[in-house]
């Protein structure tokens, strides 16, 4: 068979094997870890519960978590480790589940971390500025030129233990420059720098801004003083978008050496930097050393991003080749955060008895009797955002949360036609609207089940909608309704359309979507490989731009927000990109083909 016939059966096999491998896997790791629930770590249960796809399973796991839980508020009882509370509480905040405990016990458990190097401020202006530097009662002006040098400190940088004298006991910083001009702008960059590298720790625009100097990291158990790489990065994850959040992590930037470390500092910080060290990361086979753990949570980094799109589609492969029957090399951990990469959350759920008739007031979901905080809700109309954003969701004066020792907390605990009412948790009469009879299935709430509710219009029970609807035309990364069902992958489709998981965009209409797409797979996967095998498509020579010297002063050297890139000497010497990819590419389908033969 030619190579385009290769390809053809390649990208359709996959296309067909997706489903099923995850399937397969699926049901492994629900199995084996309820087997074995008695042994598993709070972590593995942690990501097993977010890969859970049924509402059955994510009770039993998080009444398994439950189970842990020490008098502490951490994980497991009798032992609690930072970072098995911080997976816990990670992922239970995906699932807006109350967190409030577990977070102050991570709080509580920081050091300091006493990384290598020095605090570095630097000053961006069009014009040269005067800028007041403030910490505790100390203060220090400089004047900074319109090429970024200090007239104080003489160079780029003012250097806040050497030149402006703050000594290592910084805790906040604040900064203030020029006059109130708002024509005039100001970039303010927050540093460290440890020998010859340089790593952006915080950026704001403005003349007035207070950076957070704050030098900690999470030891491994509570009561400890020596840092945990592992447990920091964990940890700084379960706390963002908490009170504890922390804007400044030295010691996480300078240690990150696995894609772990680099998710979290991607999540934590929004660094384009650690995408850039994460796709260093991922080898010629799409894995990150056949570390299945460590590739998924590579792919978790890149699977959103254009700029890396090649090394997230090898990550993807490589973890859907490991998939199986038996999961991920037969490991829980690495076949749960592997699916959890692939499939996200399906299931997000809400704690009951508050804020409104699903959920709780600061669940990032605007439920009845709630509003978003600000001015106006029109930045956040009906939805404050996904888990894991900063918006949050404030409840009005009116609303309260309902507890046992008010008249009720759901419907169920009303008489007769009467509703419980979120704003007073007590039951009251709900007004029959005019329409619907008794002959028909309902006429109020109280006569669907505790789910549903009574449209008016049609006069039957529907289901209450607790998922926020996709944007049509857009990729769905979180469980979303798409004309009335509930998805987590693919797009969301106009009502003549169809959903094609995993792909990139919207088909035609009619049901006849999946055959369109494999009719074009084969066209562009045999045409395209003719097309590159006779080099229409050359590859140009990058154009390079130089540097522009500052007269007679060296220039300004470059920093970053995560590693400085290094050549790992382990990789294999390049081959002829031609050889290395139909080799490549003989590999995958050989995979495939064994992984499709395992269903006959």
């Amino acid at each position: 068979m030619k190579k385009g016939g290769f390809y053809s059966v390649f990208l359709i096999g996959v296309l067909l094997l997706i489903p099923v491998v995850i399937a397969d896997s699926e049901s492994w790791l629900i199995a084996e870890a309820k087997s074995e629930i008695a042994t598993l770590e709070p972590e593995t249960l942690a990501f097993v519960l977010l890969a859970s796809n049924t509402d059955e399973d994510v009770d039993f796991f998080l009444e398994a978590i439950e189970n842990l839980e020490s008098v502490e508020e951490c994980y497991p009882r009798g032992g609690c480790t930072v970072r098995d509370t911080a997976a816990v509480v990670y992922a239970k905040k995906l699932l807006r589940q109350d967190v409030e405990d577990a977070v102050e016990w991570l709080e509580q458990t920081k050091v300091v971390a006493h990384t290598k190097g020095q605090w570095l401020l630097q000053v961006e202006a069009a014009k040269e500025i005067h800028c007041k530097i403030t910490s505790g009662a100390k203060t220090f002006e400089v004047d900074v030129l319109q090429d970024k040098t200090v007239r104080q400190c003489d160079g780029y940088f003012v250097d806040l233990q050497t030149c402006a004298g703050f000594g290592r006991g910084i805790d906040d910083l604040s900064v203030t420059c020029g006059e109130e001009d708002e024509s005039d702008k100001v970039i303010l960059s927050l540093l460290r720098q440890d020998g010859t590298n340089y790593y952006l720790i915080d950026q704001e625009e403005g003349d007035d801004v207070t950076f957070e100097l704050e030098d900690t990291c999470f030891p491994l158990i509570n009561g400890a003083s020596d840092c945990d790489i592992d447990s920091t990065a964990l940890a700084l994850l379960a706390l963002q978008d908490t009170e504890f959040a922390s804007f400044s992590h030295p010691y996480l930037t300078v240690s990150a050496i696995t894609p772990m470390h680099m998710f979290a500092l991607a999540a934590i910080g929004d660094d384009d930097a650690s995408q850039s060290r994460a796709a260093e990361m991922i080898g010629s086979d799409g894995s990150y050393k056949g570390d299945g753990l460590q590739t998924a949570y590579a792919y978790l980094i890149l699977k959103n991003s254009a700029e890396f799109s090649e090394q997230a589609e090898l990550a993807q492969t490589w973890l859907i080749e490991q998939l199986g029957e038996t999961g991920i090399k037969s490991q829980l951990i690495d076949t749960a955060v592997g699916l959890y990469a692939l499939e996200g959350t399906p299931i997000v759920r809400g704690r009951t008895g508050g804020g409104g008739l699903n959920g709780y007031c600061g669940d990032d979901i605007t439920d009845p009797g709630e509003d978003c905080d600000g001015d106006d809700d029109v930045t956040c109309p009906g939805q404050c955002g996904e888990a894991g954003t900063l918006l949050e969701c404030s409840c009005l004066e009116s609303t309260k949360t309902c507890s046992v020792d008010d008249e009720c907390i759901l419907n169920a605990d009303c008489s007769g036609t009467k509703v419980c009412d979120p704003f007073s948790c007590s039951c009251k009469e709900q007004v029959v609207e005019a329409g619907c009879s008794a002959s028909d299935e309902c006429q109020i709430d109280r006569d669907c089940s505790l789910d549903e509710v009574c449209d008016l219009e049609s006069c039957f029970c529907e289901a209450v909608s607790t998922v926020a609807s996709c944007v049509v035309d857009e990729e769905v990364t979180s469980a979303c309704d798409c004309g009335g069902d509930t998805v987590t992958d693919g797009f969301c489709c106009e009502e003549d359309g169809f959903l094609v998981p995993g792909f990139s965009k919207c088909g035609g209409s009619g049901g006849l979507g999946w055959l369109w797409w494999i009719v074009a797979i084969i066209i562009l996967g045999g045409g395209g490989f003719g097309v590159w095998k006779t080099g229409m498509f050359k590859k140009k020579e990058k154009t390079v731009a130089k540097p522009m010297p500052i007269p007679q002063r060296a220039p300004q050297p470059k920093f970053q927000q995560a590693f400085q890139p290094q050549t790992n000497p382990g990789q294999p010497s390049a081959r002829a990109p031609d050889t290395a990819i139909e080799e490549q590419l003989d590999k995958s389908i050989q995979n495939v083909k064994k992984m499709l033969s395992k269903k006959k």
